[in-house]
């Protein structure tokens, strides 16, 4: 009886694709890939500069992302910095010049942090010296927002982001070029 079953379902298949060969599903899968490079700014960090690969399908969006970022203070040592590699997935649609994502997903984030205050020194300025307090390895939840105007293989448009983990949690917004298969 299931082989019965097995053999209806199968042949309805078979007969369905080659019947409806010739028609143009709404349905029909699109794919997309394209890399992008930008920077920007972070809320109490600095300056970030960020590169990532995405893979479209359909609504469904995959993205891996190289975060970089620096912080400006020229007065207080050591400067605080992160490196963050994440994997997110999420919503795309694509209008027809236009593209925008929602994504999210697990990351990990090395860098260093300021401890312990120790010193200031009075010079042409007051420099600030705090202990060294690196971390590694610190697991978080990445989430961004993408959007940006493309023409076929090129679109320059901008990123909302936002990291949360225990070590350093911090938001930002940047401007990138984005380059591939985008329509």
């Amino acid at each position: 009886m299931q082989n019965f079953f097995k053999t209806i379902i199968f042949s309805y298949f078979l007969i369905s694709n080659i019947a409806f060969a010739q028609q143009k599903s709404r349905f029909a899968q699109q794919h997309k890939i394209w890399a992008d490079v930008g920077f920007g700014l972070a809320e109490n960090i600095g300056l970030v500069v960020n590169t990532s690969l995405n893979y479209q399908r359909n609504r469904l969006i995959f993205t891996g992302q190289y975060l970089k970022t620096d912080e400006w203070s020229g007065y207080s040592f050591p400067v605080e910095n992160s490196e963050e590699v994440a994997l997110m997935a999420g919503w795309a649609n694509r209008y027809k010049y236009f593209t925008i994502a929602l994504e999210a997903g697990p990351s990990l984030q090395s860098g260093m942090k300021r401890g312990k205050f120790i010193n200031s020194f009075e010079g042409s300025g007051t420099y600030y010296y705090y202990e060294s307090d690196p971390y590694k390895n610190a697991v978080g939840l990445t989430t961004q927002l993408q959007a940006f105007i493309n023409i076929k293989y090129v679109g320059l448009g901008g990123k909302i982001f936002s990291s949360i983990n225990k070590e350093r949690t911090f938001w930002g917004l940047g401007i990138n070029i984005f380059v591939g298969k985008l329509r």
